[in-house]
């Protein structure tokens, strides 16, 4: 139901960014709750989902469309052959398929918003391009503004997949040709767009467009200051070094492979009974074979509660050397009470005043293990970095400017939509 003198807000999500478990999904959820705090808002989920988490997601919509779109491997010639082999036919069409034929709506698309009028609404938010552009709002005449929220942008994603080690030269080659068809529908596509929203300045600085702002990541779990008081007040005389991350995500499963294989060694020598937890979902006993071997070293898996474990830990790292975006992880460290150090692309996009302080950048994995060493011998340093950190995410990171920035860089887009809309009918 719509309430009366509130504007109507079209969201539109991609079904991988639903998942509250993931940083994708947590970004999705506060940018939902800021809209639903100051508009009426509809949600379209693109892709193949879940309904039921959908559903939990986006409880507070008045509607939730569910639009399916054609997959590559649904997409021809490889229709015809994928009854032969239907996985090795799904990983040649996911790598083959121009990346161009993604970003335009299909007729299940169209068939599965037949009933959405996108004119009914006064703005529709887009996560990320690539949906967006597959439910042809930008390909049409739309009374209403468009915002799209690029957060991880499409180029450096793929420019994360050609920094991958033991990449053959032509795989290399094919990523080189999908990177530069995604530029060009980028180029083609964001400036359709009303406003964009960035996750950090370095990402708003490159782009082209008339109308940018940053939206900065927040920590999506913001603990109570009860929970953080003795994290950030008592010196914690345990040895332990946290990491929290998805196994799914493959430069989180290498990073801390890397960390494991090239860094936990000699970091042992120096602290025998330094401890390495790994927290997060996923196949970990496929990404860390070797973690049976290194002593102690112990995979805890997924867990409902962060807070023990943050509880638990002298400092955090994030040997995460590529991916594209900012990284939660790093956030929520902080807002947890606990410094961290990172690998030069896990600090990408963060604030001055967060490097060489909470945030300690590693420049290489020999200043990794020097680094962790120092904080281990000085968890008073480690205790004061934490409350750095902590002070910083109150300050600067919180839900409250977050939602502001929503909510008022869509009234303004709203506004200055209406306004040249009002100018042209007057010319007429």
């Amino acid at each position: 139901m719509t309430s009366e003198g509130r504007r109507r807000v079209l969201f539109i999500a991609p079904y991988y960014a639903c998942n509250k478990r993931t940083g994708g999904g947590q970004r999705t959820r506060l940018i939902f709750s800021a809209l639903t705090s100051v508009f009426d808002v509809d949600v379209v989920v693109v892709g193949s989902y879940l309904p039921g988490a959908s559903a939990v997601t986006f409880a507070e919509a008045g509607r939730v469309c569910l639009a399916k779109c054609i997959a590559p491997n649904e997409m021809r010639p490889f229709s015809i052959v994928r009854p032969l082999h239907p996985k090795l036919v799904s990983k040649a069409a996911t790598a083959l398929v121009h990346k161009a034929r993604l970003y335009a709506a299909d007729d299940q698309m169209r068939q599965s918003l037949g009933d959405i009028d996108f004119n009914f609404y006064d703005l529709i938010v887009g996560r990320y391009l690539q949906p967006t552009a597959q439910t042809g709002v930008l390909d049409m005449p739309v009374s209403a503004p468009v915002i799209i929220d690029i957060d991880d942008r499409d180029d450096q994603i793929i420019e994360s997949r050609l920094e991958a080690v033991e990449q053959s030269p032509w795989v290399k080659s094919l990523l080189n040709r999908h990177l530069k068809a995604v530029q060009r529908v980028m180029a083609t596509l964001l400036p359709r767009a009303s406003h964009l929203w960035t996750a950090s300045k370095a990402d708003a600085d490159v782009l082209e467009q008339s109308s940018v702002s940053v939206l900065p990541n927040i920590p999506f779990f913001m603990p109570s200051d009860d929970v953080v008081k003795s994290n950030t007040t008592e010196v914690n005389s345990e040895k332990t070094i946290l990491f929290v991350g998805s196994a799914g995500h493959a430069p989180n499963a290498e990073g801390i492979a890397n960390f494991i294989l090239h860094c936990w060694p000699a970091i042992t020598v120096n602290h025998p009974t330094a401890q390495l937890h790994i927290v997060g979902s996923g196949e970990w006993d496929r990404s860390l074979p070797m973690v049976a071997r290194l002593p102690g070293v112990e995979v805890v898996g997924a867990v409902d509660d962060l807070a023990p474990e943050y509880k638990r830990a002298l400092f955090c790292i994030s040997p995460v050397e590529r991916g594209a975006g900012t990284k939660i992880k790093v956030l929520e460290a902080l807002a947890f009470g606990r410094g961290i150090v990172t690998a030069p692309n896990s600090a990408y996009g963060l604030p001055p005043e967060m490097l060489d302080g909470p945030v300690r950048v590693a420049s290489d994995r020999a200043q990794m293990i020097e680094l962790c060493n120092g904080l281990l011998s000085s968890p008073e340093r480690a205790l004061a970095y934490a409350w750095e950190g902590r002070k910083i995410i109150e300050d600067k990171f919180n839900r409250d400017q977050f939602t502001r920035i929503v909510t008022e860089d869509c009234e303004r887009t709203i506004g200055e939509h209406n306004s040249k809309a009002n100018i042209a009918a007057s010319l007429t």
